[in-house]
């Protein structure tokens, strides 16, 4: 029931509350009068009842309209997010698979470069082996893993110096470990000289090259056992005998900490142990002296 329709009967109710009794209780009217008023009341209750019932039912019917309406949009709208939703979930999916076969194409070709690649480095390795051979050379991997060709006198004398480098040379003799730093400096593009074994005033070689002559001082000793700075005063008093601008103290061991004091702004190089191996490593392995 709309809201004009009660307002109508609201009236209505009113209206008779007033007026019936009016009629009843009042002897100022005759029968027939107070027929044709209770007329005249139904004729006025029409005329208010039925057109608000009628206005109600236009006013509820257009609400429904409108509330439908409403629905309607709603349904629509919750319809094109439905489907704009739809849509982004597809559009997703076929970027994703996109994405997806293009990042499966482009690793299908880099493993296919990459093993274009290991198969040319392979044949082209295969070709410098047989290159190697043809000349009579054979193939040394040394304790770092790298691969050299050379002579079987190449190879024999590798093979030696790897072996010295990984006991510290121990299995030479001081005058043995004396020969090879000789040998080491020649590698190193130097001239070198045998001094007397015995008496040798601090210097075991000499090595020249171009405007330089340096002393070298050989000390075969045990680790533990460390060159002290009495040697190194030696070596650096040697240089005015031998008319040297540089020197360097070679040893299979260390130094003490006061041999290297004594050594700090002095024209001497300390070489122990850890500095042999690099130095040999770097000028003795793959050349032959």
């Amino acid at each position: 029931m709309g809201l004009v329709t009660k307002a109508g009967i609201i009236l209505v109710i009113v209206f008779n509350a007033v007026m019936i009794p009016t009629i009843a209780f009042s002897y100022d009217y005759t029968l027939s009068e107070r027929i044709g008023i209770l007329i005249v009341m139904i004729m006025f209750e029409s005329i208010i009842i039925v057109p608000s019932y009628l206005i109600g039912r236009k006013l509820r019917k257009r609400q429904t309209i409108k509330k439908h309406n409403v629905d309607e949009k709603e349904r629509l709208w919750k319809l094109r997010e439905e489907k704009r939703r739809e849509d982004a979930r597809k559009l997703g999916e076929e970027r994703l698979k996109e994405l997806r076969e293009k990042a499966e194409f482009e690793q299908q070709q880099r493993l296919k470069e990459l093993r274009e690649k290991a198969e040319f480095e392979q044949r082209k390795k295969e070709e410098f082996e047989q290159q190697q051979k043809a000349k009579g050379l054979i193939k040394y991997i040394d304790r770092n893993g790298q691969e050299r060709w050379g002579t079987s006198h190449e190879v024999k004398e590798w093979k030696a110096i790897e072996l010295n480098l990984s006991n510290d040379f121990m299995d030479l003799s001081p005058k043995q470990f004396e020969e090879f730093v000789g040998k080491l400096f020649r590698a190193m593009g130097y001239e070198t000289i045998d001094l007397p074994f015995v008496a040798d005033y601090g210097a075991d070689l000499i090595a020249k090259k171009n405007n330089d002559t340096i002393v070298i001082q050989v000390k075969k000793f045990a680790r533990g056992n460390n060159v002290g700075a009495p040697e190194v005063q030696k070596t650096l008093g040697a240089m005015w005998k031998y008319k040297a601008n540089k020197s360097v103290i070679v040893t299979t061991s260390a130094f003490t900490i006061a041999a290297e004091e004594q050594a700090k702004e002095a024209p001497i190089e300390l070489w122990d142990i850890r500095q042999i191996k690099q130095i040999t490593e770097k000028y003795l392995m793959g050349l032959t002296v």
